[in-house]
């Protein structure tokens, strides 16, 4: 079975230069090119294309702007291919010189169909040796063609031949060219296949070049973390007859414990390396070649060491000398959003991929609890120890094992920079347990990093807890618990405002700093019952599932010690007889579900004379207004107290946080002018090419806003409005006014609808007529418009007080007879709070 099936070669404008098949109608270019050229840059080198008749894997290498691609349908060693194609180039510009131009294959266009036929043999890889195939294909002669161009004899005296070296490898010039009859027609064949036979030169020399690519990783701190070097050894022999050398490398540390990985032409004997490393025997190529390759370990086998906490072990860490180092120094933000780690965790097993992906969240989680959040790559390096600790703990021989931060705390001691410098002037690291602080787990949900622990590691001192995910003999001074309930709320509304979906997520985020081992029960509540209105929930495995079952909404557990995930669930905002209100009858349309969320949008497109205007709506809710029912109404208090009231956002007057109306616009859209809020406040954001349009509007100025509202239920409206101008528009330039990014920063002005709105898509009225436009004229420039216009918008906020569902906690309290170690007598302080987050969750479509 063959290799290779054929070989196309392309251009830089990928016009095709040469096609030559090794077996029976392989695949076409005009079908192999279409499909490589599919792929986004950059193209991988091997692709396979299982639609082709047969399949086909397709290799590919780029020289000089020309294109290589050569199809495989047979099971061969990738990298073979590869190696061979790689070879090609080197022998082609050997040939014809370098670069490789598209010129110059066409040109010589004989040699290189010579050239591929002597190297692969009814698509077998054959002979890819220069010095091999210059014995039997003649390079171009320029000389060589004018003679036998005006009928002279081509050939001269061999003491007048040149020598011929072969200029392989490394980037070599093009070897001088033979004036004399090919060597396959007047003499043997070499005996050895890499050398040319009967070699003359009239000096000879030899050459031996290394040279080494340096790759170094180093630390914030200058503390090599890697450094390798790639070497690579060119030789170029240009000696007469058969040479054969013994070349004798060295170094201080040894050959054989300094270089890894050599590889080595096919010229040198591989036994009498093994035999003594460093020593290399072999008869070279003529010409120039790459001898050998090798990589180092610049930091040797006891780098790893050096990384122990012992100080023994740190002083043997290894240095570098390097001509010269950067250093880096960022200016971290607020949350350090801009430095992401990256983990990849491979597995050959038949394992549930969720189990993997749900690991490696919660090892995060972990790090974040350890370490504090955001994760920084300088934080992973100065404690490399807790981190291998963490690792080992967490994962046994492979098997995920423990997960929780509770039990690892008691296994794995937090960092600490107290305990680190005391032991570190030989004080000793431990104090009293009554100095001890608490040491609560931040885990999940964000939190803090948790105050870290100066006493002796617990597995050290005292017994395993009997719960596994809390720790034991946990103590605190206050004790304290709070539930965090967060909803994402995602609702699609149709353009008559009439809700097609509306689902809430929850998240139950508990908080327990309690003493001993409290055995809790929470119980919620909701006005339809928990059984009709929650699905889908899970639960920390610290739930005990039968009583939820037994009795729906009720939550009896052990919390772990800090904050973590109590339980998660769907909410379905329409319920079940939501498909019912999509009947056409009249009873059922009255019965369609309603929904009181804090805001909604409409898009209304194909607005003014032209169609090319828009308008955006925004109505916001007015329960959202931040006050209670028994807010005076006094207009002198009226502005200042609601603002008061919408940064609390309590369960009585939920408040709504900043709101951003999202509009995205279609591709064909050039620019948008005349945006403005006509109504209301915020700041509307568009740059000419952006797709889409952003209105913000603060938290300040949604009280300000809602502070407007008279009462009657009706709510609060804010209005934007626009012009859209497309691809093809000639008064875009006008608009643009330069093209650079424009922001409109507005306040509250009347509106009056009888102003003259801009008219872009207008064509510009003939100077030889003055009649108007004809109505089927303006019929067509509305619809060309309508395309243009936006088919939905969609609405971000936050409220705090408030969730969508309509859950709260009816009670939490702590089981007197169940828990221990709390102390009688002590009853915890508790705390409840509601978020709702829309991250563009409430869309409306046009």
């Amino acid at each position: 079975m063959s290799a290779i099936d054929a070989l196309y070669m392309f251009d830089e404008h990928n016009t095709p230069l040469l096609e030559h098949v090794y077996v029976n109608r392989p695949p076409p270019s005009s079908i192999l090119l279409p499909l490589y050229l599919a792929h986004a840059d950059p193209r991988p080198p091997l692709l396979y294309l299982p639609n082709t008749n047969p399949p086909t894997l397709l290799y590919s290498i780029i020289q000089d702007q020309l294109l290589f691609l050569c199809p495989s349908s047979a099971d061969t060693d990738p990298l073979a291919i590869l190696s061979f194609l790689h070879r090609l180039t080197d022998v082609l510009e050997d040939y014809l010189g370098s670069p490789l131009l598209a010129s110059k294959i066409e040109a010589n266009y004989d040699v290189v169909a010579q050239l591929l036929s002597e190297m692969v043999d009814g698509g077998i890889i054959a002979n890819t040796e220069p010095n091999a195939l210059r014995d039997v294909v003649d390079a171009p002669n320029l000389l060589k063609s004018l003679l036998g161009g005006v009928g002279l004899p081509s050939t001269t005296p061999s003491s007048l031949t040149p020598s011929s070296t072969s200029a392989f490898g490394l980037g070599a010039g093009r070897a001088s060219p033979r004036l004399g009859p090919s060597p396959a027609s007047t003499q043997a064949a070499s005996p050895v296949p890499w050398r040319r036979a009967n070699v003359r030169h009239t000096s000879n020399e030899m050459y031996v070049d290394i040279v080494e690519t340096l790759q170094v990783t180093l630390s914030p701190s200058g503390r090599p973390l890697a450094a390798m070097a790639n070497g690579t050894i060119a030789f170029t022999a240009k000696v007469s007859g058969v040479p054969d050398l013994l070349l004798q490398l060295g170094c201080a540390g040894g050959i054989q414990n300094t270089v890894s990985l050599p590889v080595f032409h096919p010229c040198v004997r591989l036994n009498q390396w093994k035999a003594r490393p460093g020593e290399l025997s072999f008869v070279p190529p003529d010409g120039r070649f790459v001898l050998a390759g090798y990589e180092v370990d610049l930091l040797g086998p006891s780098a790893l060491e050096s990384f122990s906490t012992e100080k023994s072990a740190r002083n043997t860490a290894p240095r570098l000398n390097i001509p010269a180092t950067v250093s880096v120094h960022p200016s971290l933000g607020p949350t350090g959003s801009d430095f992401e780690l990256l983990f990849l965790c491979p597995s050959s097993a038949d394992t549930d991929p969720l189990a993997i992906l749900s690991f490696l969240h919660r090892l995060t989680d972990v790090l974040e609890d350890y370490l504090g959040s955001p994760l920084l790559a300088s934080k992973i390096e100065a404690n490399y120890d807790v981190v291998a600790q963490l690792l080992s703990e967490m994962v046994d021989g492979g098997i995920i094992a423990n997960t929780e931060p509770n039990a690892l705390r008691d296994v794995v001691d937090a960092p600490n920079l107290l305990k680190s410098l005391l032991g570190g002037v030989g004080l000793p690291s431990t104090t009293p347990s009554s100095l001890t602080p608490s040491s609560t787990s931040a885990f999940g949900l964000g939190a803090g990093r948790a105050s870290p622990r100066l006493g002796p590691s617990p597995a050290s001192t005292q017994a395993a807890s009997p719960v596994p995910w809390r720790r034991a003999n946990v103590r605190h001074t206050s004790n304290e618990m709070y539930v965090d309930i967060v909803e994402t709320l995602q609702v699609t509304l149709s353009p008559s405002g009439r809700p097609l979906a509306a689902m809430a997520n929850g998240t139950i985020a508990f908080t327990a700093k309690v003493s001993g081992v409290p055995d809790l029960l929470l119980q919620l509540g909701c006005a339809g019952g928990i059984q009709n209105t929650v699905s889908l929930p899970v639960f920390h495995p610290c739930v005990r599932l039968n009583q939820w079952k037994a009795r729906p909404g009720e939550l009896s557990f052990v919390p772990p010690d800090g904050r973590f995930v109590l339980a998660g669930y769907e909410v379905d905002l329409l319920g079940p007889s939501a498909l019912e209100s999509f009947s056409t009858e009249k009873s059922a349309r009255n019965t369609a579900p309603r929904l009181n969320i804090p805001a909604t949008v409409s898009v209304h497109p194909s607005l003014g004379p032209t169609g090319s205007d828009f308008e955006v709506k925004l109505l916001l809710n007015p329960r959202f207004t931040g006050k209670s029912s028994a807010f005076s109404q006094s207009s002198a208090a009226k502005a200042s107290l609601a603002r008061a009231a919408a940064s609390t956002g309590t369960t009585a007057a939920p408040a709504i946080e900043e709101m951003l109306i999202h509009i995205p616009l279609p591709a064909t859209v050039k620019n948008v002018v005349d945006i403005r809020v006509a109504r209301g406040l915020g700041d509307a954001g568009y740059a000419p090419g952006d797709r889409a349009i952003e209105w913000r509007i603060s938290s300040r100025e949604v009280t300000t806003l809602m502070a407007q509202d008279r009462g009657g239920g009706i709510g609060v409206t804010a209005t934007l409005r626009g012009t859209v101008v497309g691809q093809d528009d000639a008064s875009a330039d006008d608009a643009l006014d330069g093209g650079g990014p424009v922001s409109f920063s507005t306040s509250t002005y009347d509106y009056d609808d009888s102003d003259t709105l801009a008219q872009p898509s207008l064509p510009a009225p003939s100077s030889s007529s003055t009649r108007a436009p004809q109505p089927d004229s303006d019929a067509k420039i509305k619809l060309a418009n309508k395309v243009l216009m936006p088919s939905c918008a969609t609405v971000s906020f936050s409220v705090k007080g408030w969730l969508p569902s309509g859950i709260k906690v009816e009670s939490l309290n702590v089981d007197q007879r169940r828990s221990k170690g709390l102390g009688s007598g002590v009853t915890p302080y508790k705390g409840v709070k509601y978020l709702c987050v829309s991250r563009q969750g409430v869309e409306c479509r046009c």
